[in-house]
């Protein structure tokens, strides 16, 4: 029974928070949406095709904890929008618009394992869950240059999912508790799916 609770312990302790970390990094997404329903859009007698579109560049906001073992936890927010759209020149002053556009928030919370490679260098990989809130709104409008915008057509509508996320980093120590973070990360859900790519910096205390 003893040597059970020691085991425990030693187990524990070996496990406690030993540094945290928060960062910011710019990315580029390539993205496609999952849904069907969200995929083509029928505005004012228009179809409007978001697949084309592949979402482009955005941050990436992150917080995490390493621990002793080098095992971590780390959660994250980035967000990413599909749009597709129609324009005809009416006249000098008006113009006949045809809008659609899928906006994705993405929070995932990770697992991490940091893996030294070099004195200052270190590789990072995790995997986790991400939770994506979408909306989807599409308009067919007139666009009046010397008046209000007249609307024909509006929608919307939001929608929600969980799915899985997967990460691979290169963290380099570049001046005392600031490290440069350069890496890609793999998310899927049954509304979207995106892979990005990123470099920032992170704060560690």
């Amino acid at each position: 029974m003893k040597k059970s609770l020691i085991a425990l312990i030693t187990l524990f302790s070996s496990s406690v928070l030993a540094e945290g970390y928060v960062g910011a990094a710019l990315q580029y997404q390539n993205a496609n949406i999952g849904d069907n329903n969200y995929k083509q859009a029928q505005v004012g007698g228009e179809n409007l095709d978001l697949t084309k579109d592949d979402a482009g560049s955005s941050a990436r906001l992150f917080a995490g904890y390493r621990l002793t073992n080098n095992f971590g936890v780390e959660l994250g927010y980035s967000d990413f929008s599909l749009d597709a759209g129609k324009e005809v020149i009416i006249s000098a002053t008006q113009d006949e618009e045809w809008d659609a556009e899928f906006n994705l928030r993405q929070l995932d919370l990770q697992l991490t394992y940091f893996y030294p490679l070099l004195e200052k260098l270190t590789l990072k990989a995790g995997a986790g869950v991400i939770h994506h809130d979408a909306e989807f709104e599409t308009s067919h409008k007139l666009d009046n240059e010397d008046a209000a915008d007249q609307y024909l057509t509006q929608g919307k509508n939001s929608d929600s999912k969980l799915g899985f996320t997967g990460s691979l980093n290169l963290h380099y120590n570049v001046w005392q508790q600031v490290d440069a973070i350069v890496g890609v990360q793999y998310s899927n859900s049954s509304l979207a799916d995106s892979t990005a790519a990123f470099a920032g910096l992170a704060y560690r205390f």
